[in-house]
């Protein structure tokens, strides 16, 4: 047996860093080529103003769902004992359950406001959906939480199947049924996230988590991890705010038919490179953890990964920089060749968060409060720049500016995470 194989033999082992890596890594490209191969039938059975109203619903349902559990979903994996982890998940569930109901008080009170607007008027009865995406998300990512923890990748992976199946298949159903204005995608959106809560629901009931310690225990678990909500609830806000920035912000400057096309470069762009770092982050957030536990340096865990997930990213902008715009034409419909030039526009944001996201975790160096700052002043600056292009009603100026004033933000970000973790920006250029 050659030396390569004896490595690659010991990389894949059965509950290996690389083997639970490799698990995830083709469990989620599997889940979005399935997502990938269907969507040119949404864009052929809806239009770009369907996809602008979807997208402002699902910023919206983006940026609340981030805060929906406080953050204490994330705190799954930290506690040393299973009992812990137990009280943290039922924290972050009540809490979900809670926040959930107020968000359904507060559409009550937003629908006439929405209403009165001339462009987006048509999403104000859709808000009453938001609660119910919000529930749905927040016992999601719990589920995928305790998940990591017990390293059940295997059902994280049929989760995500679950979920970009049911979705389209929804949306698919609800186009047939003629629901405009893109109520049919935001309809089966929420109906797919809500079956895939419910497998989680059994997955968890299966652990037997159900069961209330009582409420001292759940204070005590709350105080525990107190620097989630924070911290870093705070900076994940701002960070989903970023994130969803473009459709929430350019909505005011722009129809729908533009915000449309811009979501669906974001989508097609994004999404599979988002999958990608997810997996990444939930495996390596396991491993980063211990390490720190047992007095382990991440560094070169970290500057490998960067290294390899930035050439992966190097090589497959070449052919998107070439033939975007056509091959948005063919795939799509011609109603989105638009959405091509905008991909091009935004492959440098795209790629440093394929290379950084998934192992820049401030949060395993208890530096909650560092990531809150550069969070502000990612938020602060991104802003700026999407204002900048909505202003001088240019698109290409915001997603430019946008696109490259956040990657050099994200390079800061490793910066600041290889420096806390004992090492330096400088050990990637380092044999």
């Amino acid at each position: 047996m050659t030396r390569a194989s004896e490595t690659a033999k010991r990389y894949l082992r059965r509950g290996s860093l690389g083997r639970n890596v490799a698990t995830m890594f083709s469990g989620s490209v599997a889940a979005q080529i399935l997502g990938v191969a269907i969507l040119p039938l949404l864009t052929r059975v809806y239009t770009p103003a369907d996809f602008g109203i979807f997208a402002v619903f699902y910023a919206l349902s983006a940026v609340l769902a981030t805060g929906i559990s406080a953050r204490y979903e994330m705190a799954v994996v930290l506690p040393r004992g299973d009992a812990g982890a137990r009280y943290v998940l039922l924290l972050s569930i009540l809490l979900a359950i809670g926040l959930s109901s107020i968000a359904l008080a507060l559409a009550f009170v937003a629908v006439p406001f929405v209403q009165a607007s001339e462009r987006y008027g048509a999403l104000a009865h859709t808000l009453y959906l938001l609660p119910l995406s919000l529930l749905a998300v927040g016992i999601t990512r719990t589920a995928s939480s305790w998940l990591t923890r017990t390293k059940r990748f295997h059902a994280l992976i049929a989760i995500r199947f679950q979920q970009v199946l049911l979705v389209i298949a929804f949306q698919l159903v609800f186009a047939i049924a003629d629901l405009q204005q893109g109520f049919g995608l935001i309809f089966g959106l929420v109906a797919g996230q809500l079956a895939t809560m419910c497998y989680c629901l059994l997955q968890m009931q299966r652990d037997r988590l159900f069961r209330l310690p009582g409420m001292r225990r759940l204070v005590i678990a709350a105080k525990d991890h107190r620097q989630m909500p924070a911290f870093s609830l705070p900076s994940g806000l701002l960070n989903s705010f970023s994130q969803q920035s473009l459709s929430l912000v350019l909505a005011f400057f722009f129809a729908p038919p533009v915000i449309g096309a811009i979501s669906l470069a974001q989508r097609a762009l994004k999404t599979p490179l988002n999958t990608i770092t997810l997996s990444i982050s939930r495996v390596y957030s396991q491993r980063l953890a211990e390490n720190v536990a047992h007095g382990r340096s991440n560094v070169p865990v970290v500057v490998k990964t960067v290294r390899f997930l930035m050439l992966i990213g190097a090589v497959g902008s070449v052919p998107i920089v070439l033939w975007a715009e056509p091959l948005f034409d063919f795939v799509f419909g011609s109603a989105w060749r638009e959405a091509g030039r905008y991909v091009v526009w935004l492959l440098p944001i795209a790629i440093t968060q394929l290379a950084i996201r998934g192992v820049s975790r401030m949060f395993i160096y208890r530096k909650n409060h560092i990531g809150l700052i550069w969070q502000i002043f990612f938020l602060a600056g991104t802003l700026t720049a999407i204002m900048l292009g909505g202003v001088a009603e240019s698109v290409k100026i915001a997603l430019v500016a946008y696109s490259l004033f956040g990657s050099g933000m994200y390079i800061l970000h490793l910066a600041l995470t290889l420096r806390y973790a004992g090492g330096s920006i400088l050990s990637l250029f380092r044999p």
